[in-house]
Order: structure tokens, then C-alpha cells, then sequence
């Protein structure tokens, strides 16, 4: 059966529901084959030994790529795995799965001739289970035949389809998928009516199966016919999604209680496409978007917190005993494999209890709408599938959300957006970023009101920028104020063994560094990679916070340590930090001595965004920028990286203020911004007040800070704390620039606290 005559084809333009189709027969052929899912599992347990396991892995990795350049690096890598896979000895059931996969690299990578080779190695294989197994079989033969119908050979599409029309009549979910790819070619063909009669069927057979037999397999190929359906378009399209978001919360909420904090990031990469296409919608379905929004922001994070504060309540001291072996380990760099198979241990001894991800416990637009005040606006930011970015609105006396289209730049608060804005003092805007978004301090644009030019977002309107605007409806236990931690004035170059010595003895709650607190008040501010500054700082706020009878923790020089962070950071109500904060991208890592002798530890960390990001105490240049080896990366050893501050237990901690360089940068990706922030809020921390950007030293800081908790001794919350701080800056000619008003943010401050 020779494609290559057809080859030139596989290079036009894809069709949206032809990728869905093709998509649909993919995940189905792995999950028949048991593959899909096993794969990642095996991947994690048995450290990757399998070149097919890594080629794998890498392939996930393409499909969940938002970036056309790193996807593609990514097919690549998977496309030279399996041809590595072809050469182990396999049976032809592998051996047919490994062609379909090179076949669909192929096609991504552009290479149609190779493309056409290895689905005509695909069918030549799967003849050798026509016998033995028929139904592997019929998915492959309908795996090849909807790449054709994607490459427009509906001739051999429809040849490819007569070939197994009585094998699929045997089984429900392959004759879903000869019905999809035979509707594919109707629609194509501008057989409209018989198209939509065809998904029909295909969804009354797919919740036919569903519910007779109540699977992971069964309840996505019900997803996705009702998703295929309501890609068709039409008046019925808005319900069909409808019915296919419900159902796909369901799916999700299923999954999470099955799987480890690796696979569920493994899993939500694989469906979260499905929630790009919701906001690409956005206009028609505002609602269903609005949810989504609300459910998928943060969605691995607060799945990790939920099962962690779900094993520390459930009473099971077993549980809770392998809980604390897993951070440990984490903390001590072993590998994911070790990690992921005590989360194994962990789940398996919940299983047929209470779950800890519950359906009842999703929260939607209507929760959120029943916390605002009249006049009070919520704003969900969202990016799209295409990658254009949206607003959702929501108010008190509205029926449902409204959608508004925006960029992602200095316009972001258009007129579209603005006449929705409050109309009097009492009314707050509560705005949640999206994307580029989050790297952004937008509160603090220039209002474009006539009279108003000179003042920023933030001064006109009352605004939180918040994680979600579920926020608002989330009930915060109160927490017990029992004092403020404060770290500042590090001497970066202490000796190690002079750092070991004092650790030995932190038994008491105020070190201060005397000794180097005045050698860096001789210096005058002339090495200011020591950040002289930082000192002034802490004590002002120590000062401040003592006099109104706080119980204050002070560290300086070479006593605020990683080790003293790590001891002491969460037993206080407050959390002050006062040093250099770091984000490096994964290129640069390639650049820094640390991380290139930390990878060769350990190279599972060059996964794992949150070891690109911390912050440096006493002796961290001994191991940041020399090249000695006496010094080991990793534990306690100056650097605190966000990856390490992810495993304290910081759920006293009402607020953490990170008074340090690029605090709230990260990577981008679906989930959030993976950088110091998640790691906080992973720690179980509450308000993060953050930088974006460089911090320009001076007396400010000092300044800054003390107005700042000052406002709040005197009643006022945080966020008119911070902004009257602001404001106060402002009113210094000598501070009143953006590069100094405008460096911090100020985030999940809500009105009270």
C-alpha cells in the first residue's frame, strides 16, 4: 500500500477538526495498548531505562509546548528516540505503535516522505496482529487512515475505511472512531448534514459506552465526540461544549486523585488544550470560560497543597510519615523516580477513602459574583489556544460574565475594558493576570482619564491583584500573629566553617552581626553587591515592629543564613526578607558556574523551573561565582532556591515580603509563573509583596518598608498600606521615578487583611 505518491500532501495546512480527529485516534491507540499513562508511570518508577519511555516522554513534552520552536526541538528529540526504539527487538504490537508515533513526528518535523514510509510500515506491522489482535489492529489501520484524510487522500482514506468496517462493528470504541474519521471526510466533502448525523451517532455510541462501562478510556472518547460535535459549529455547537466542559471537570477531578504530583503535571499537559479551545470561545461561551479560568489557574499547584494538607489531616500517621520522608528526599536532590514512588506509597493508602479533590468543592462564577460589593469589578485574564489574550468581567448585578478582548501590553486597560471600571470610591477592582501578564506591574500603567494622566491605575481605583478571583470566595483561616521574622544585611563572602559554627548555636531568636554591619557602614556603600542597604532595612522594620510589641527574630551578616531561614521562616506571622533574589532562564543556566556544577549533581533539577530561582544568603558567593570545589551545590549552601523553599512548612505565615531583585520573576507555562511566588504559596504562605524587575539600592527601601507596615499598625489593609507607602515615595522628587515607585507588587492582598 504505497503513500508516497501522496507525500507532498501531509505538508498542507491542517484543519482544526482534522487535528482533533487525528488527536482523539492517537490517545485512544495508547490507551488500547495500555501505553498512554503506563509509559509516563514507568518513565518516573523505573528512572528511564527504556529508550521508547524517553522517546516518550519527549513526545508529551512536544504536544504540551506552547512555543512552535521548543515543540519542535522537542518532536525532534522524540523522532530520533523511537528510530533508536526500532532497533531494540519488539513485538509487532510496539513495533506498530512506534511507526505511528515516527510517522506523526514526521509529519510535524515537515518531512512527508518519511512520514509516508512509516505509515506504510505502520500497516505493513499491524498485519501481523490481524489474527491475534484484531481490535489493535482496526485502531492502527483507522490511525492511518485519518493522517490521510488530514493530508486530503480521502481515496485511500475511504479504501483504509472499508478494510476494517466489520472489525469496528465489533467493538463501541473503534466504530466511534470509523464513524469520526468517515464524518472527517463527509464534512470535507461538503456533506454537512451527513457529517453532523455521523458525530451524532458517534456521541450516542461513545455515552452509550460510557456509562455501560465507566472508564478512563470510555469517558474520553465521550469528551471528545462531544467536543468533535460542537467543532462542527452551528446553533448547537455552545451546548455541546457545554456538556463536554462539565464532563471534562469530571475527567479532571478523576485523574487527580489517581496520580502523583509528576504525573498529574504529565496528565494536565496532555489536556489542557482542551481548555485553550474554551477560551478561544470565550465570546460565545463566557460563562463555561469564566470557569475554566477559575478552575485552571494554578490548578497543579493547588492540587499539590490540597493533597498535602488532605495527608496531614487524614489522621493516617503512616501517610503522614512518607509525606515527610518525600520532602525530605526532595530536599536532599534525590531522583524523581524515588520521589514519585514514595507519592505511590502515599496514594495507595487512600484508596476507597474520602478523595481530596471533590466536585462539590469546584468553585464557580456565581461564588464569585455572591462575594463582590455593588460596584465591584472581577477580572479574569485568560491567553487563548491562539494565543491572543482576554478578559472575563463579572459584577455583583450582572447575569453572567462578559468578555472583552485585550493585549497584552501597555493598552491592556482599553476603553472596552475601562467603562466597566467602578464609579465611585467604594467600588474595588479584583483582576487576576494571565501570561505575560504576571511578569507585569499593570496596576501601576497611567490612567488615561482627562485630568487624572499623572496618577497610575492603582491610584484611581482601588486594585488587588489576586492568584484567582477565587480568592474571594476561598474562607482563609486566621492566623496567629505570633511575630515577625527578619532577614537582612548578609555577608555573602562569610567563611563556611564560621556559618557552621553559629548555626551549631541558633538557639536564640535576635543574631546580629555586629562585626560586619560596621565594616559595611565604612564602606560607605561601596560594595554594593553586599547590599548595605539591606541591614538599614531590617533593622527599621525591627524597630518599627518592636516598638508595637511584635516579637521580633532578627538575622544579619553571617547569621542570616540559609539555615536560619530554613529553622526559623515559619514561625512567625510575618515573614521579612531582605537580600538578593535571583531568576535565571534555563539558557543562562549554561552561564553560571553554580548551576553548571549543580547539573552535573544532579540533572534531573534542569526539569524543574523552581531550581532556577531563590535567594542568596551568608557565603552564597563562595559556591554562586567561584569556581572552588570546596564548596558543594545544593543543601544549605547559601543559595535558597525556590525548589527549596516549596518543601517548608510556612502555613503560619500570613504574609512574605521579599524585599529583593526580581522576587516574582519565573517561567512562564499553563499553570502560573514557576519561580519564588509558587514556591511561597506552595510553602502554605498567604500575601507575597514581590519585585519584577531589578531593585535600585538607596535609602528608599528602608523608607518604603517602614511606611508600609506602619499603615498597617494603623488599621488600614495591605493593599492601602502599600499604595499609600507608594504614594509616599512619590512625593519625594529625588524617588519619584517609575524605576523605583513602580518595583513592587503586591500579591492576593484582599480587603481586610
Amino acid at each position: 500500500m504505497n503513500l508516497r505518491r501522496k507525500s507532498i500532501l501531509l505538508c498542507d495546512e491542517k484543519n482544526m477538526r482534522q487535528k482533533r480527529v487525528i488527536l482523539l485516534l492517537f490517545n485512544l491507540v495508547f490507551l488500547a495498548w495500555g501505553l498512554h499513562g503506563q509509559t509516563e508511570r514507568k518513565f518516573f518508577v523505573s528512572s528511564a531505562v527504556s529508550t521508547r519511555e524517553r522517546a516518550a516522554i519527549y513526545f508529551m513534552a512536544a504536544q504540551q509546548e506552547m512555543s512552535v520552536k521548543d515543540a519542535e526541538s522537542f518532536y525532534l528529540r522524540a523522532y530520533e528516540e523511537y528510530k533508536r526504539a526500532l532497533q531494540e527487538d519488539s513485538p509487532a504490537q510496539a513495533r506498530t505503535f512506534i511507526y505511528l508515533r515516527l510517522a506523526e513526528c514526521s509529519q510535524k518535523l515537515n518531512l512527508p516522505v518519511e512520514q509516508a514510509d512509516y505509515l506504510n510500515k505502520a500497516l505493513e506491522t499491524s498485519e501481523e496482529l490481524l489474527e491475534s489482535e484484531s481490535k489493535i489492529y482496526t485502531l492502527a489501520v483507522l490511525s492511518v487512515a485519518s493522517q490521510c484524510v488530514e493530508a486530503h487522500d480521502y481515496s485511500q482514506a475511504y479504501t483504509l475505511l472499508k478494510k476494517v468496517r466489520e472489525n469496528a462493528r465489533k467493538d463501541n470504541i473503534s466504530e466511534c472512531l470509523w464513524l469520526a474519521v468517515m464524518s472527517q471526510i463527509e464534512f470535507d466533502s461538503g456533506r454537512f448534514r451527513r457529517a453532523v448525523n455521523l458525530r451524532r451517532r458517534v456521541v450516542r455510541k461513545s455515552e452509550s459506552a460510557y456509562k455501560q462501562n465507566n472508564t478512563a478510556e470510555t469517558q474520553k472518547l465521550y469528551v471528545d465526540a462531544l467536543q468533535d460535535m460542537a467543532s462542527l459549529g452551528g446553533n448547537y455547537a455552545a451546548c455541546y461544549y457545554k456538556k463536554a466542559y462539565d464532563e471534562y471537570v469530571r475527567v479532571v477531578y478523576s485523574e487527580l486523585n489517581k496520580k502523583t504530583e509528576v504525573s498529574r503535571s504529565r496528565y494536565w499537559g496532555g489536556i489542557s488544550s482542551f481548555f485553550n479551545e474554551v477560551f478561544d470561545r470565550a465570546a460565545e461561551m463566557p460563562a463555561q470560560a469564566y470557569d475554566a479560568a477559575l478552575l485552571t489557574k494554578g490548578l497543579l499547584l493547588n492540587s499539590s497543597i490540597d493533597f498535602q494538607n488532605y495527608v496531614a489531616n487524614s489522621g493516617d500517621s503512616t501517610a503522614v510519615r512518607l509525606q515527610k520522608e518525600r520532602n525530605l528526599l526532595i530536599q536532599e536532590g534525590a531522583p524523581v523516580a524515588v520521589v514519585d514512588s514514595l507519592d505511590n506509597l502515599i496514594i495507595a493508602r487512600f484508596n476507597g477513602a474520602d478523595n481530596p479533590f471533590k466536585e462539590e468543592s469546584i468553585i464557580h462564577w456565581r461564588d464569585v459574583r455572591r462575594e463582590l460589593n455593588e460596584d465591584d469589578l472581577a477580572i479574569e485574564f485568560y491567553t487563548s489556544g491562539e494565543g491572543k489574550y482576554g478578559a472575563l468581567l463579572l459584577k455583583k448585578d450582572w447575569r453572567g460574565p462578559l468578555n472583552v478582548e485585550v493585549e497584552p501590553d501597555l493598552t491592556v486597560w482599553n476603553r472596552h475594558l475601562r467603562r466597566y471600571f467602578p464609579k465611585t470610591e467604594k467600588g474595588r477592582v479584583f483582576f487576576s493576570p494571565a501570561g505575560a501578564l504576571n511578569l507585569r506591574a499593570i496596576e501601576y500603567l497611567p490612567c488615561e482619564i482627562r485630568g487624572l494622566e499623572s496618577k497610575c491605575m492603582a491610584e484611581v481605583y482601588r486594585m488587588y491583584r489576586l492568584s484567582s478571583t477565587r480568592e474571594l470566595v476561598l474562607q482563609r483561616k486566621e492566623k496567629e500573629r505570633k511575630g515577625i521574622v527578619i532577614m537582612g544585611g548578609s555577608d555573602y563572602s562569610a567563611d563556611y566553617d564560621k556559618i557552621l559554627k553559629v548555626s551549631d548555636s541558633l538557639n536564640t531568636s535576635r543574631r546580629i552581626d555586629r562585626e560586619y554591619e560596621a565594616v559595611m557602614d565604612n564602606l560607605h556603600g561601596h560594595n554594593p553587591e553586599h547590599l548595605p542597604w539591606s541591614a538599614r532595612e531590617a533593622h527599621t522594620v525591627d524597630s518599627l515592629m518592636s516598638s508595637y510589641g511584635y516579637n521580633v527574630d532578627l538575622f544579619t551578616g553571617k547569621y542570616a543564613s540559609e539555615e536560619a531561614v530554613s529553622g526559623y521562616a515559619g514561625k512567625g506571622g510575618l515573614l521579612h526578607v531582605a537580600t538578593h533574589g535571583y531568576y535565571v532562564s534555563a539558557d543562562e543556566t549554561q552561564e553560571k558556574n553554580y548551576y553548571v556544577r549543580l547539573y552535573e549533581l544532579n540533572p534531573e533539577l534542569m526539569l524543574d523551573p523552581l531550581s532556577r530561582s531563590g535567594l542568596q544568603f551568608a557565603g552564597a558567593e563562595h559556591v554562586w561565582d567561584d569556581d572552588e570545589d570546596s564548596v558543594t551545590p545544593g543543601h544549605n549552601d547559601g543559595i535558597l532556591t525556590a525548589r527549596e523553599i516549596a518543601l517548608m512548612d510556612l502555613s503560619k505565615v500570613e504574609m512574605v515580603v521579599l524585599s529583593s531583585c526580581e522576587s516574582g520573576q519565573g517561567d512562564l507555562s499553563g499553570d502560573g509563573v514557576y519561580g519564588l511566588p509558587r514556591a511561597f504559596k506552595k510553602a502554605g504562605a498567604g500575601t507575597i509583596l514581590m519585585s519584577l524587575n531589578p531593585i535600585y539600592e538607596g535609602n528608599y527601601l528602608p523608607f518604603l518598608m517602614n511606611r508600609f507596615y506602619q499603615n498597617q499598625l494603623l488599621g488600614k489593609d495591605r493593599q492601602t498600606a502599600f499604595l499609600e507607602a507608594i504614594q509616599a515615595i512619590r512625593a519625594k522628587p529625588e524617588w519619584n521615578i517609575p524605576e523605583i515607585w513602580q518595583a513592587f507588587i503586591l500579591l492576593d492582598a484582599l480587603p481586610g487583611d
